[in-house]
């Protein structure tokens, strides 16, 4: 559990479900005290996850609904096998910002339904068990990995969102995701008091090749014009430090 799993899992708890979190350095502090959320969008709480583990492994005799990864993970695939043999009904949600991160547990659990999308929350854990949240702006979008997945998957991605929402965070459903993961991946953060001028023409060098990418491979509506747009948003939340709401 990070920053996001953090406030992911505020969320979760929010909504009724009981919660698994998986931790490592923090993993003394957030089972001995809970976490500390310090957020504009639901105040300050304390709150402890419903079970705390080190590892995957620790709860591998679990059956669980939906497993989430706010963040990238290396050799995923590998490290669900103890959680997901035999159990076809777990839904995996790849909350990841990034470019065909479905296709290695795809391939390795093709049954199971894939959630995968992106997500905006800006959260940072500043100490062991301590977030902290300045913003308003909360969106996860989460569609089915591949679009024509079976209609439990679809189902599975709607009970996700509804849950997401009701724990009081923004969250959509889009029927094919594709799309909107790209313009995500599009979209870059950038602090000005931070960084050196070029690395705007660097940022910019990048959203170029993403945008390339999705023509090649017959992705629309990422054009020059959307990066445009997004560049202008995020260079100016920057340069005057606003939150977005």
């Amino acid at each position: 559990s990070h920053s996001i799993g953090g406030v992911y899992i505020y969320q979760l708890l929010q909504a009724g479900c009981n919660v698994t979190a998986v931790c490592r350095s923090n993993y003394s502090v957030v089972s001995e005290q809970g976490v500390s959320l310090k957020s504009v969008r639901f105040g300050n709480v304390n709150y402890s996850p419903t079970n705390v583990v080190r590892n995957l492994s620790e709860c591998s005799s679990e059956t669980f609904d939906y497993i989430m990864f706010p963040g990238n993970k290396p050799s995923l695939a590998e490290q669900l096998s103890p959680m997901l043999h035999g159990r076809i009904s777990t839904a995996l949600v790849l909350a990841q910002n990034g470019i065909n991160v479905e296709e290695e547990v795809s391939a390795v659990y093709p049954e199971n339904p894939i959630l995968s999308g992106v997500r905006y929350c800006p959260a940072t854990q500043t100490g062991p068990g301590t977030i902290e949240y300045p913003e308003m702006l909360s969106c996860l979008k989460l569609g089915t990995y591949p679009s024509t997945a079976a209609p439990s998957h679809k189902a599975a991605a709607t009970s996700f969102v509804n849950l997401m929402s009701e724990g009081g965070g923004g969250a959509e459903h889009h029927e094919d995701v594709v799309e909107v993961i790209y313009k995500r991946c599009v979209e870059f953060h950038l602090r000005t008091d931070s960084c050196d001028p070029y690395a705007h023409d660097l940022a910019w060098a990048v959203m170029m090749e993403i945008v390339q990418l999705a023509r090649a491979v017959g992705i629309p509506g990422v054009t020059e014009e959307v990066a445009r747009q997004m560049y202008a948003i995020t260079k100016k939340r920057a340069e005057t430090g606003a939150g977005r709401k």
